[in-house]
């Protein structure tokens, strides 16, 4: 077979046509396309990166949060136990003085109705032994003790400092006095002239003397001229020992 040059030109410029035409009127439009497939597909990567990145922003975001969060809760846990704890603190010190308060008011109360019980059996001792006294006195006294009890008054008048008899007058104004003159016994006439001599010198004038009679005295007499009395008798004394008693405590 033989070979047509012109013909294989006219193929060869045929087929660079054809390339010519396929790259200008194919290929290129392909390539656009692609490129801008590519570039969209970049563009949804990107936007897709940005996404990823904003979330894990957020994620980070969360995480820290939860972080903080969980911090505040530890701290208002905390605070929590502790102002708790104060105000256990505070109701158990206030609970404990009020108990010490109701422990110092029982001892109190029970101090007191002690020393009244105490003071109730006192006072009832005294008043028993003062009745026990009494009785024995008015079995042991007579006449004869009655005797030596006014001797006992009119010696001490006699024997009354000058001081105290000056004090004595001074109540008296300067007057002399009435002197009231209780005895256990009747006075005979030689104990009422022995008295009235020893008011006389202490009043230093004549006294007027009224007697009269009472058997609470048991033994002995009470004089009686405002402001002065003078007691020189069982009855007195055993009274006056009960109300020294008692005021002793």
């Amino acid at each position: 077979m033989e070979l047509d040059w012109s013909t294989i030109a006219l193929e060869i410029v045929n087929f660079l046509i054809l390339v010519w035409l396929l790259k200008r009127l194919l290929y290129k439009p392909v390539q656009d396309i692609i490129a801008q497939r590519r570039a969209a597909i970049e563009a949804t990567l990107r936007e897709a990166d940005d996404k990823q990145a904003q979330a894990q922003a957020l994620r980070t975001q969360y995480e820290n949060r939860l972080a903080e969060w969980d911090k505040e809760k530890q701290a208002a846990r905390e605070t929590l136990r502790q102002e708790i704890e104060a105000e256990r603190q505070k109701q158990m010190a206030a609970l404990k003085d009020a108990l010490a308060a109701e422990l110092e008011k029982t001892r109190s109360v029970e101090e007191r109705q002690r020393a009244e019980t105490l003071q109730r059996l006192e006072e009832s001792a005294v008043a028993q032994g003062a009745r026990f006294c009494a009785k024995l006195l008015e079995r042991l006294t007579g006449p004869d003790l009655h005797g030596r009890l006014l001797e006992l008054l009119v010696a001490e008048l006699e024997q009354l400092p000058e001081k105290r008899r000056a004090e004595l007058r001074n109540g008296w104004r300067g007057q002399a006095p009435t002197v009231e003159v209780v005895s256990a016994y009747t006075l005979s006439d030689g104990q009422c002239a022995r008295l009235q001599q020893s008011l006389d010198q202490l009043a230093g004038a004549p006294c007027r003397l009224t007697h009269r009679e009472d058997d609470t005295l048991l033994a002995g007499v009470r004089l009686s001229a405002p402001p002065w009395h003078l007691d020189v008798n069982l009855g007195d004394e055993l009274q006056h020992f009960a109300e020294f008693t008692h005021d002793g405590h």
